[in-house]
């Protein structure tokens, strides 16, 4: 699996990041996906489709809550959440999607993060080698989407290779890392390190790559590592001109100085 990230630093020093979309190799990954793999990601969204309605509990009615089971699965309607906080010595603001909220969703200025719920699918543990394989890589992957964007809550439907949902299990984000650690002392994956990795790599990026108006595609290949390279002045910013220009009328003084 490939992962690319477009990044550009203003000379403002200022960091910009975001998922990068590159079409030919979206088409590769889904050529390459075999039957069982697609169907997989089918019943994550048939999942989702089933634990949610459009409105609150109560105000549905009790034909939308008793037939949602044949509602056709749509993995487009989401909520985005905007957070700011700090990793060590770096500052972030971090954007992304959140499959639903517990209850409901509180008007402003209340803080919705208590309320919203990530929704993920698992193969059922048959063997102590299953759960070890889901602690190692579904559990770090669920903890780190959630504990980034502030997420409280994890339910995780585990299911038969047929798609046949076995049971349900939720799970809180601040207890993962200590549900992954034996009692041993051995743990699979440690969150500090987790966190203080992507510091070192925030850190590293700002000190490596030049400021000004370029933008760089920061490619991960699992198991090859990281490649970093220059795009060509031909591929369009993912910036628009409209939030660069906004984004200097908000403090004009700085961003000459730079």
């Amino acid at each position: 699996m490939t992962l690319c990230m477009d990044l550009k630093i203003c000379k403002t020093n200022v960091s910009y990041i975001e998922e990068a979309v590159v079409p030919m190799q979206k088409q590769n990954e889904n050529l390459n996906q075999n039957e069982q793999q697609k169907l997989g990601t089918y019943m994550g969204y048939k999942f989702e489709t089933v634990c949610t309605l459009n409105k609150p509990w109560e105000a549905s009615s009790r034909t939308e809550i008793e037939t949602r089971e044949g509602n056709i699965v749509d993995n487009t309607p989401q909520y985005a959440s905007v957070v700011r906080y700090r990793i060590g010595e770096v500052r972030l603001i971090l954007g992304g999607e959140v499959d639903c909220v517990w209850d409901y969703k509180p008007e402003p200025p209340e803080s919705p993060l208590s309320h919203y719920v990530e929704l993920k699918t698992s193969k059922s543990q048959k063997s102590p080698k299953d759960r070890s394989i889901f602690e190692r890589h579904k559990l770090l992957k669920f903890w780190a989407q959630s504990f980034l964007l502030g997420v409280p809550k994890v339910i995780v439907g585990f299911r038969s290779d047929s798609g046949l949902l076995q049971s349900i299990r939720t799970f809180e984000t601040q207890k993962i890392p200590g549900i992954v650690r034996q009692p041993s002392g051995y743990s699979p994956w440690n969150a500090n390190i987790a966190i203080s990795f992507a510091e070192g790599v925030m850190k590293w990026l700002r000190m490596n790559i030049p400021k000004g108006d370029a933008v760089w595609r920061l490619q991960f290949r699992g198991g090859e590592g990281v490649e970093v390279y220059k795009l060509p002045e031909t591929e369009l910013c993912f910036l628009t001109k409209e939030f660069m220009e906004w984004r200097k009328s908000q403090n004009p003084l700085k961003e000459q100085r730079g």
